[in-house]
């Protein structure tokens, strides 16, 4: 399992804990934004433009099971 999907399932698994509704990362350049975009998440903030986000509800319909 890659990198990106090992830290998907620690944040869904971690969200019903601590009562999280989303993840938000910050990309460090363009190329890593178009990364996230590429896997489901959204642009967080016109101020800020290399923050994006995605919701647990989301990220739960986009891993296997």
């Amino acid at each position: 399992m890659d990198r990106a999907r090992v830290s998907d399932r620690r944040a869904l698994g971690a969200s019903s804990t601590i009562g999280a509704h989303a993840a938000i990362v910050q990309a460090i350049d363009d190329r890593a934004k178009a990364f996230n975009v590429r896997f489901g998440f959204h642009p967080f903030s016109d101020r800020e433009p290399p923050m994006t986000i995605l919701r647990i509800a989301e990220l739960e319909r986009l891993l296997p099971s």
